[in-house]
């Protein structure tokens, strides 16, 4: 195989001493690849315009990407050079998943690359457009047919999620409502209090609970006592949302939402879409044309899944870059609910404690890795998401997420690593019951519907809790008995030859009597042994590499006595621990299946890089995600992100919560310059940065974690239980409040099970901590400081945090205004002989911004004021703007040069100039430095003003008028660089 890394030049991690001068330009997901340039090999063309049927070239490109690939695979097996699939701007409808596997890959040290054409945008959407719409009579309404797609939970509007039809107040229980056993089954509430709903079975409620979340469907109404109603609720989905801790558990006492009913479409923006009649119901927000509005609804829950057949056959040396991934779902939680249990794994039934290494459920991915070496992403934009953004699950390595944009994603951007790998290899293709555990006997009704290639096994097990097993397995003809140890086999008798047939019934019994293991099948003994040695512990049943079902379960004990019986059609899923995808299925009678298709060897997700990404407005609906969540990796460098607006923790890495001391498999990770800010907005007990379990030589350093303020507890930096061998240093933590002024906790270790973690010469204005970790926690040299009083180091660690801009930005405005916004329509590029950039406004404030948050910069530019409309006429240059209420700006108005600030909305002159008369058709240099506290201006070189002030820390810089036309050119931002401290790495 020959790895190589695919995009820009990529630095070993853990070389910790930060070289600042160190700068990558980036595109930051803007819609074009701005990538290096490249002589291909070959180069095919797609476009929306093209035809499969032609041959890629430019004149005669492709339809779809498919063609492409498949085109590729034709001629990569002898690459002499890179191979560039060039994809024109447009729409390209994914309605299945597009597979690339091993056979796609770049060979011979070269990479195929995808990219986007320059200047244009394709975008790859799992959804469809719907039109056709018509008004509702007498009601704000329209509606329209959908019969292109069975079912969905969410809809775009104009580039815009539209929100589902939910209740417009919260609701609380007065208790559970018990079925005739005496079995929680729902909730009772005031009928008063909720309207008829035609649809029940369509609504699902939605509650928070703490760090967790819940979406459980219902099922239907039932009377209750007077004046009471009960929802009843779909089984045993409900049942799992209480098998939980008791923090996280639903609770009938706790606030929840009901969602999905035409009776709840109250405000405009809301939907509804009626299965049983294919209606899709929408009510238009303010000036929205249903003739012209586009609406999407999503059909697809993955666009590109990229795997590879083994670990050893690897998909390698992939890039996209400049693509548009847009409109999934993810319909998992309309049948069976969604509970997280943590982050983003999913109750699958088994319940529990949420931090146990138990497979269960991972919602799916736009865009799905899993066995590659040297794939990259780069300055693509992932949005409007129903499930995750990007997920690399297995054996994923050498993989660069760079300079994408995520935004409006249903559950976390990026997710990396699998909780199952605290423990690699463990055989993890069973489901065990609770009962009957260390001896008895177990007995099951098994049919094999079919085996994949390789090699198969089915049968009963015996499992301890540490995972080692004992099992009476059919295996390569024979029926056996073979003991797991420390992921070690070792077959310890073997029957006869035993073929069996696909769609044929066997007995199987499994008897575990002390140190007698015996194996019937049919009544008839198959092979037993005598095995005193090792422990035993639950049964289990077992299916690796094949499609196997089991009925009639019965479990005996050590005197033969029955003490469980399970057929499956009451409770599917009881109360066992699960691993792998088991469903069950009705055929005549209700049995269990498991459909392996072949798992993959376990190896941890290593040397992953994810970096000047910008993600925001992420767990939009299962509340419980992290915007990048990394549960077991090794090596994994998350840096130089922008995170905002998310739901729940910014970044979460890690597993365990303590219950697994001796796994040896997280470690060597790096957190660094990520700006963080407005995290924990629905669930709590998170934070901007959070760990769970031990992580040997990892790091935390240098990231700004800033301005979130609810009414519930989140914390900046939170190491949980299990946490250990962490150094946390040089971190600003900022405006991590409760929303009456009182300060969160910058840092908590929290209780029993953390170790070795040392935070170190950080920076808060918070005087809130927890340190209530185990041996060798420490927290020492924290700076704490007023807002007045912050340390220029602090300004500096914040300056270099979020992605990384060029050092010097300059603008021309030869070729457009792309890298510019604005907040009115009156700017546009003039031409004489020469390119500026104009503003011609008889009224009111005009801004207008580049990309990017700046703290400490200078900012120049040519101009030229053209005429004025007003005596009080302003032009001038801006810093740190975050909106039009809060901004620096210095500007010339009234024959002066003014400094001027404005927070919250209040205007107020800083400093102002000598008299300047700045005469219309002039060209000064105009100079704006911004330092910390320190703000002047300058004109053609001369200093007009100088003060100091603190109440703007980062913003945006631009160009600014009032009430006059002007004309800029030549603008350029530069960095005023400030020493950050440095260090090695000293965490053990």
């Amino acid at each position: 195989m020959h790895r190589q890394f695919c995009c820009s030049t990529v630095v070993c991690p853990f070389l910790i001493t930060v070289v600042i001068s160190a700068v990558i330009t980036m595109g930051n997901g803007a819609g074009s690849a701005q990538a290096d340039e490249i002589t291909a090999q070959v180069t095919y063309y797609v476009s929306p315009s093209g035809n499969d049927q032609n041959s890629g070239t430019e004149a005669a490109p492709f339809k779809t990407i498919e063609k492409a690939r498949d085109a590729v695979r034709k001629i990569n097996q002898s690459m002499t050079g890179d191979i560039l699939v060039l994809v024109e701007g447009g729409e390209y409808p994914i309605h299945s998943t597009i597979d690339f596997s091993e056979i796609d890959s770049g060979k011979n040290g070269h990479t195929v690359i995808y990219r986007a054409k320059a200047g244009e945008t394709p975008r790859l959407t799992g959804g469809v457009k719907v039109t056709g719409w018509t008004p509702v009579a007498g009601t704000n309404l329209f509606q329209t047919k959908v019969t292109a797609v069975e079912n969905f939970r969410q809809m775009y509007v104009n580039d815009s999620r539209a929100q589902r039809a939910v209740s417009a107040r919260s609701h609380r229980g007065k208790d559970f409502f018990h079925d005739d056993s005496g079995a929680q089954v729902g909730l009772i509430l005031d009928s008063s209090s909720i309207p008829n709903f035609e649809n029940p079975g369509d609504m699902e409620l939605v509650q928070v609970s703490n760090w967790s979340f819940h979406r459980v469907p219902v099922n239907r109404f039932a009377a209750s006592g007077p004046g009471e109603i009960a929802i009843v609720m779909d089984q045993p989905y409900f049942a799992w949302s209480l098998k939980s801790t008791g923090h996280n558990r639903f609770s009938f006492k706790k606030p929840f939402y009901i969602e999905n009913a035409y009776e709840l479409l109250d405000t405009p923006g809301e939907w509804y879409f009626n299965r049983s009649t294919d209606t899709l119901t929408y009510w238009p927000l303010p000036g929205e044309d249903m003739s012209t509005t586009e609406v999407f609804i999503p059909k697809t829950e993955t666009l590109i899944r990229i795997r590879g057949a083994s670990l050893t056959e690897k998909v390698e040396n992939l890039r996209f870059e400049g693509f548009t991934f847009a409109h999934t779902t993810e319909l998992r939680a309309s049948t069976a609910g969604a509970f997280a249990q943590q982050a983003s794994k999913w109750s699958d039934g088994d319940g529990g404690y949420a931090m146990t290494e138990s497979s269960d459920y991972r919602p799916k991915a736009a865009v799905c890795l899993e066995a590659t070496d040297g794939i990259c992403f780069k300055n693509n934009v992932f949005k409007h998401l129903g499930g995750a953004g990007l997920d690399a699950l297995n054996g994923v390595s050498h993989t660069l997420i760079e300079g994408n944009r995520f935004r409006d994603i249903s559950d976390s951007a990026i997710a990396i690593g699998d909780w199952e790998h605290v423990y690699l290899n463990t055989g993890n293709t069973c489901r065990r019951f609770p009962q009957a555990s260390s001896n008895g006997t177990i007995e099951v009704q098994l049919k094999r519907v079919d085996e994949h290639e390789g090699e198969t096994e089915m049968g009963l097990a015996n499992v301890t809790n540490s995972g080692n097993l004992i099992k009476f397995i059919h295996h390569d003809n024979h029926w056996k008995i073979a003991k797991v140890t420390a992921g070690e086999t070792t077959v310890v008798a073997t029957g006869p030859a035993y073929p069996i047939a696909n769609h044929t019934d066997y007995t199987v019994k499994f008897v575990v009597k002390g140190s007698k293991l015996e194996g019937f099948v049919n009544g008839v003994s198959q092979c037993s042994v005598d095995d005193p040695t090792g422990s035993r512990g639950t049964f289990a049943l077992v299916a690796d590499n094949a499609k196997v079902r089991f009925d009639n379960v019965q479990l005996l004990n050590v005197d033969n006595k029955s003490v469980a019986q399970y057929d499956f059609d009451v409770d599917p899923f009881p109360d066992w621990f699960n691993i792998g995808q088991w469903n069950w299925v009705t055929e005549g009678t209700t049995c269990m299946e498991f459909d392996d298709l072949g798992v993959l060897d376990e190896e941890v997700c290593a040397q992953n890089w994810i970096r000047n990404n910008t993600i925001e407005d992420t767990a939009r609906e299962y509340w419980g995600a992290c915007a990048i969540s990394g549960y077991i990796t090794d090596r994994l460098v998350i840096e130089h992100n922008r995170i905002h607006d998310t739901k729940y923790s910014g970044i979460t890495l890690g597993w365990g919560h303590g219950n697994h001391p001796d796994s040896t498999t997280c470690k060597n990770n790096v957190v660094r310059f990520n700006d963080i800010s407005d995290f924990n907005q629905q669930c709590y007990d998170g934070g901007a940065i959070y760990t769970t379990g031990q992580m040997p030589k990892s790091l935390i350093e240098y990231n700004y974690l800033h301005d979130s303020v609810y009414n519930h507890p989140l914390r900046g930096i939170q190491n949980d239980n299990g946490s250990g061998e962490i150094e946390i240093r040089h971190n600003v933590v900022e405006n991590v409040k409760y929303p009456d002024g009182r300060d969160q906790r910058w840092l908590q270790y929290t209780q029993r099970l953390c170790y070795d973690l040392w935070a170190h010469d950080n920076y808060t204005n918070s005087t809130d901590q927890r340190q209530n970790g185990g041996p060798d926690c420490r927290i020492t040299e924290t700076t704490v400081y007023t807002d007045e009083n912050r340390p220029s180091v602090a300004y500096a660690i914040a300056n270099k945090t979020g992605p990384i801009v060029p050092a010097e930005f300059a603008e021309d405005f030869e070729t457009g205004t792309d890298a510019w916004s604005n907040n009115g329509g009156d700017w546009s590029v003039i031409s004489n002989g020469d390119h500026a950039f104009q503003v011609d406004n008889s009224s009111g404030t005009r801004y207008a911004f580049t990309e990017g948050r700046y703290v400490n910069v200078s900012v120049e530019t040519k101009l030229k004021l053209d005429q004025s409309y007003a005596p009080d006429t302003g032009i001038g240059v801006i810093a740190r703007y975050t909106d039009n209420d809060n901004v620096y700006r210095f500007f010339h108005n009234k024959e002066s040069w003014k400094l001027l600030k404005r927070v919250g909305g209040t205007t107020s002159i800083l400093a102002e100039g000598p008299k300047a008369i700045l005469t219309p058709g002039t060209e000064v240099d105009v100079k704006f430095v911004v330092n910390n506290s320190l703000l002047e201006g300058y004109v053609n070189g001369v200093r007009q003003c100088r003060v100091t002030d603190t109440d703007l820390v980062s913003g945006q810089c631009g160009l600014y008028s009032f009430k006059c036309k002007g004309s800029f050119d030549d603008v350029v931002i530069r960095f005023i660089d400030l020493d950050l401290p440095s260090g090695t790495l000293t965490a053990r």
